[in-house]
Parts: C-alpha cells; structure tokens; sequence
C-alpha cells in the first residue's frame, strides 16, 4: 500500500476515482474500520431511501 500519494484533481476524476484513492490511502490496521463506516453508510442510505418511499 502506497501511502506518499498525495490527491489532486488531475490524480482522479470521478467520486469512484477518488473514494478508491483513499481507501489505497488508508493504513491496513484501519481498514476494518473504514469497512464498517461504509456499510453503516449504506444501511443509512437504505433506510432513508425506504422511508421516503412510504
């Protein structure tokens, strides 16, 4: 993992691009945690989602 990358706008260009750069980024030992935040983050999402479909 390459940790001396450093983000500029010409480095990415779509949201995809960029989440993906930082998660290369991120130190392996936090990396469970960045795991649950997204997936909190996509039950967050969800939930919001069905309550405006009621």
């Amino acid at each position: 993992m390459n940790n001396n990358q450093s983000i500029t706008p010409e480095s990415s260009s779509t949201p995809l691009t960029d989440l993906l750069l930082e998660i290369e980024q991120t130190l392996e030992e936090y990396l469970p945690e960045l795991l649950q935040l997204v997936r909190l983050f996509s039950q967050s999402v969800t939930m919001k989602q069905t309550s405006f479909n009621k």
